[in-house]
């Protein structure tokens, strides 16, 4: 377990959220396991570190303004409420299997909640688990 005790003495690169991750799942590497990230950790960069290098999956929320996230999925103007947009990578290419889904959680400002997966590879949208989502965005707007 790693504590933040205030300013640290490392080096910028090593106080990266990727090598903080990097570091808290190094006991799991290679056990196939899924880590799970908040929006200041998740990367597509990271995800694939993990992926190709330590076996292990990622699934975790981003912030629209990382590197590498295509702008189809930014854009919110036409888009319905409790929408979603899907983005693969291609099986092909040997990378990291990467889902990245554009979800739209409130209508005006409209709000987009964006999701990295390396876990799951289709658009299938449990409907139960949709509803649950929901329901929750609904009582926030209240």
């Amino acid at each position: 377990m790693e504590v933040y005790a205030g300013k640290d003495e490392l080096p910028a690169e090593e106080r990266s959220a990727k090598a903080v991750v990097r570091r808290l799942v190094k006991p799991l590497e290679g056990t196939g396991r899924n880590v799970t990230t908040d929006r200041y950790y998740t990367s597509i960069e990271l995800a694939e570190e993990l992926y190709n290098d330590d076996k292990l999956t990622l699934v975790g929320t981003l912030k629209s303004n990382r590197k590498h996230i295509p702008e189809e999925l930014k854009k919110t103007q036409g888009r319905e409420l409790y929408s979603s947009r899907f983005l693969f990578t291609d099986p092909k290419t040997g990378k990291a299997p990467i889902t990245l889904v554009s979800y739209i959680t409130k209508p005006k400002p409209t709000k987009n909640l964006l999701l990295l997966s390396t876990q799951h590879n289709d658009r299938k949208v449990d409907e139960s688990t949709e509803m649950l989502i929901s329901t929750i965005m609904k009582q926030k707007e209240v």
